[in-house]
């Protein structure tokens, strides 16, 4: 019975408890959905102890690579090639030990590493990193599952041999940090940080984002809070689908799909002309923001829906212009004086250029998820509306 019970906890692990952030303890659980049972969560004894022997053997099966503690923790691997492809495993064990003898008393660790002692040099970090962590739980996967089994029309049996559970859970993620965080400023902030590889990010040892982190997470921007249809969960399924990649920041792809995304919860399709999709588009969008007192002029949209069509086309020679000509206008203007005065710029290139694009297009996609979340039903209407003057005369208010 006991080994059952062992064999059963472990599957259970397993399948829906994933590490996430270190360095942070919540006062309570997270709920982070209103659909899905999906919670942040401080491990629980048991908890602690399984993810502290995984912790363990991936921390051991590294360190004992090496000629020695003492090289490994003094090593720098840009001057051993030999080493380059523990590049990122060298770094962080580097900053968990030196983050640990600030904090513990460093006798015990240093006498383990002058005796070469891997076994307590290990456990020690081991207990250091899960003595702070925070937890991902699902606590039932079977709902989930046929919602998975119905978008991505795969079998029951591929769902965890094909991961379309870590798939979903990672796109669930990434759109929870795009809603709840201002990814522009806090880079590096993501509530998936997964503890079982071992990489360095030392951000998340910085008191303002720390700070930051538990900030938002008081006052959790539910992104299924649309949700009240099977049909709003396989739309759910879609928006997170489209961001499928794991960075943020001057990705022209990102541009583009913040732009698809809008374009999925504004703009309906009609077999006239494309214009008349860029019309919506920019007559939608600009509604929306006024909602939020978020002024963006309409010429401004158009320039920012045909920069989208030059990357989805490839019409790459055209692409300087159009982020020259875009980042002329006042907004962009504002933000570059900003950063003049800030860290004394003198010039920006088009990569930093691309980035305030991606800022402008960030913070308009941040207003019409949240409406969207608040007034489904409202955004439904506006979507339907493909008059220009009905969509000037639509009121968000008006029952």
């Amino acid at each position: 019975m006991q080994l059952r019970a062992n064999e059963k906890f472990v599957d259970y692990m397993e399948k829906n408890i994933i590490y996430t952030r270190s360095s942070c303890r919540l006062e309570k659980s997270i709920s982070v959905s209103n659909v899905f049972p999906i919670f942040l969560k401080n491990p629980n004894e048991f908890e602690i102890e399984y993810i502290t022997n995984e912790y363990f053997e991936r921390l051991y099966s590294i360190v004992q690579i090496f000629p020695s503690l003492n090289y490994l923790i003094k090593l720098d691997w840009l001057d051993n090639k030999k080493y380059c492809a523990f590049s990122e495993k060298i770094d962080y064990i580097q900053y968990l030990y030196n983050d640990y003898i600030k904090k513990n008393n460093p006798v015990y660790i240093k006498r383990s590493i002058l005796n070469n002692d891997i076994r307590s040099f290990c456990t020690y970090l081991s207990n250091f990193v899960v003595s702070d962590i925070v937890v991902i739980e699902v606590k039932n996967w079977y709902k989930i599952d046929n919602y998975i089994i119905k978008y991505f029309n795969c079998r029951r049996e591929d769902i965890i041999d094909l991961d379309y559970r870590f798939y979903f859970i990672t796109q669930f993620f990434r759109l929870f940090n795009i809603v709840n965080f201002d990814l522009r400023r806090y880079r590096g902030i993501d509530v998936l940080y997964n503890l079982k590889e071992l990489t360095a990010n030392e951000i998340y040892t910085f008191k303002e984002y720390h700070n930051m982190f538990i900030s938002s997470l008081n006052n959790v921007k539910i992104v299924d809070s649309f949700v009240r249809t099977k049909e709003d969960i396989q739309n759910l399924l879609y928006i997170i689908s489209v961001f499928d990649e794991s960075q943020y920041f001057m990705r022209r792809k990102y541009i583009v799909n913040f732009i698809t995304c809008i374009e999925f919860f504004l703009v309906k399709k009609t077999i006239s002309a494309s214009s008349k999709i860029e019309s919506q588009f920019n007559l939608k969008v600009r509604k929306c923001c006024r909602e939020y007192n978020y002024h963006i002029p309409i010429n401004e949209l158009k320039e920012l829906y045909d920069y989208r069509s030059l990357i989805i086309h490839g019409n790459f020679s055209k692409i300087n212009e159009k982020i020259k000509k875009i980042t002329d206008k006042q907004w962009y203007k504002d933000c570059m004086q900003k950063l003049r005065d800030e860290y004394s710029l003198t010039e920006f290139n088009n990569i930093e250029r691309e980035e305030l694009i991606y800022s402008r297009l960030y913070e308009i996609f941040n207003i019409i998820y949240k409406l969207y979340c608040e007034k489904k039903n409202k955004i439904d209407l506006l979507k339907n509306i493909t008059d220009s003057n009905e969509i000037e005369e639509f009121d968000f208010n008006n029952n």
